[in-house]
């Protein structure tokens, strides 16, 4: 990371090269992928941002749902020394209906986030943004409910019967959050964004990670596990 415009420039060679997004590149090739965002997100400027917000974008092109999996949850933290004229870009993608989802929720998160840091009239703003997404009958239900699920994390008033209602539509198949979180949220009363968890993708360099996820893995190869037991461990 300390290299700078130099690392940018050969990441964006890399990244930007339809080669490297096809189906069944190398497994070394791939992690190239999860090392770029992770450097990427450690330079600060416009460049870095932009080059995130293309990969992003080709993530989901490709189809990599695995690629998004790993850096879910760690977007505002990648974004965190990243200028607002960054912002958006980010915008753009999150509202690109030819995109997943899945990737234009995570867009929506360090959005969100870079307004939680700044005046309240200006996370008031994005967060009726996100009702709005959230309101919407024409767009997707999955990126409603992810919106919605943002929303019970900064509780205001006025969002509580949207989000009631879109609660009370959910079915069991495609449970996001219940009727029973709002009500803790909004007895609570304060703003705690969920990416709080998720300050710091670079643990997956310290040691201990190391270790644990190559425990962890020789287990999943004998069999000895086949799922994850928590959220905080996707970089573990």
């Amino acid at each position: 990371a300390r290299r700078g415009d130099d690392m940018m420039q050969a990441l964006a060679r890399v990244t930007r090269n339809d080669d490297f997004w096809k189906d069944g590149v190398d497994p070394e090739e791939w992690w190239l992928g999860l090392h770029a965002v992770m450097i990427l997100g450690l330079i600060p400027g416009e460049g870095a941002g932009r080059l995130l917000v293309d990969i992003m974008r080709r993530m989901s092109e490709a189809d990599d749902s695995d690629l998004q999996d790993w850096c879910a949850g760690y977007w505002p933290a990648l974004f965190r020394n990243k200028p607002d004229t960054v912002l958006p870009a980010l915008r753009a993608l999150s509202m690109d209906r030819d995109l997943d989802w899945y990737v234009r929720a995570n867009a929506v998160e360090p959005i969100v986030a870079a307004a939680e840091g700044q005046d309240n009239a200006l996370l008031d703003e994005v967060l009726a943004w996100l009702a709005g997404i959230a309101r919407d009958e024409d767009e997707e239900w999955d990126l409603r409910l992810s919106a919605a699920h943002l929303l019970i994390d900064f509780p205001r008033a006025s969002y509580r019967p949207l989000l009631e209602s879109l609660a009370a539509r959910q079915t069991d198949q495609d449970r996001s959050f219940s009727r029973g979180e709002i009500d803790t949220a909004y007895a609570a009363g304060k703003d705690e964004p969920e990416w709080l968890r998720f300050a710091d993708p670079w643990k997956f360099y310290s040691s201990d990670a190391i270790e644990q996820r190559q425990a962890r893995w020789a287990q999943e190869d004998a069999g000895e596990i086949t799922e994850f037991d928590d959220e905080d461990d996707l970089l573990l």
